[in-house]
């Protein structure tokens, strides 16, 4: 054999060894990698399952989705995740709070079913997150109703934070909090305050004014800051959105959990996760889906 063939043969056994170490360190990492799920209960009392995001090294992954059934990658991976039987813990309040257990296909019925299993009582604008982490979500959860003077220091809360919009006065008398919670979000243990209000048209055709929020205890220890403003103005009756909290969990181990939101908008949706800077009192968007709904 030449001193060419030598070489050549060399370098593809390397290849060789190569790929074959990088396709089973990629099978070993899709194997363990760590999936986010949003649980809600529909109006007719079923709770149903959706992928939100993959995580790795506290990182958030966009997880392959599709409305064409014959997308393989997305028909495998929701397979693989969301087949009958496949079992979750439930997070509520950033803390472990149950199972989500994958139910069989009903007939005439669209979305993934699951049996919850859990303290927690889910309804309408009430939802959670589930993971097949065995790590995350596992603190003691603090997520509560709010009191009524709670409810009260929201609702002045909004109508500031509109009334610097520029919403006027006449506008502001529509206003309404579609949802609110009260949870913790960091070790300090300090309450905040996560909610949704909105101001309807005039001609009630659909949203003007959307508001999206999170506020936590001020220095003083008696009053509520916005720490997270997502506002939108609708240009007409079909370009109105809210955003409705889902639950919270600490994915990077920072002491700090990112919150995950549901963006609902004319006949979609999406998922999307805010996460407060380091070293900083703000909070910024650091992922967001894909359109879902398919319509």
């Amino acid at each position: 054999m030449s001193a060419l063939n030598r070489f050549l043969t060399v370098a593809v056994l390397l290849l060789l060894v190569v790929t074959t170490a990088g396709k089973s360190q990629q099978a070993k990492t899709q194997e363990n990698e760590t999936v986010l799920f949003a649980i809600e209960m529909n109006p007719a009392g079923q709770a149903t399952i959706e992928i939100v995001a993959r995580i790795a090294s506290g990182k958030f992954i966009t997880a392959p989705y599709s409305c064409d059934t014959n997308d393989a990658l997305a028909t495998q991976f929701e397979a693989k995740y969301l087949g009958t039987g496949s079992r979750y813990r439930l997070i509520f309040g950033g803390a472990a709070a149950g199972t989500a257990a994958v139910q069989p296909p009903k007939e005439n019925f669209a979305d993934v079913a699951v049996e919850v299993k859990s303290r927690v009582r889910l309804s309408g604008l009430t939802m959670a997150l589930a993971t097949n982490s065995q790590t995350l979500g596992s603190q003691a959860g603090a997520r509560r109703e709010p009191s009524d003077i709670e409810w009260a220091v929201a609702k002045d809360l909004v109508r500031r934070v509109f009334r610097e919009k520029g919403v006027p006065a006449a506008s502001l008398e529509r206003l309404r909090i579609d949802a609110l919670a009260v949870s913790v979000l960091e070790k300090n243990g300090k309450p905040a305050l996560i909610g949704t209000a909105t101001i309807e048209r005039a001609d009630k055709t659909g949203l003007e004014h959307s508001l999206f929020f999170i506020a936590q205890r001020d220095v003083s220890g008696t009053g509520f800051a916005p720490v997270l403003v997502e506002y939108a103005q609708a240009a007409s009756e079909i370009e109105g959105k809210e955003d409705f909290f889902v639950d919270h969990v600490d994915v990077d181990g920072d002491g700090v959990d990112e919150v995950v939101t549901r963006l609902v908008f004319y006949e979609n949706y999406r998922f999307r996760i805010f996460k407060k800077k380091k070293g900083e009192g703000i909070w910024q968007k650091v992922f967001e889906t894909e359109t879902m709904g398919c319509l």
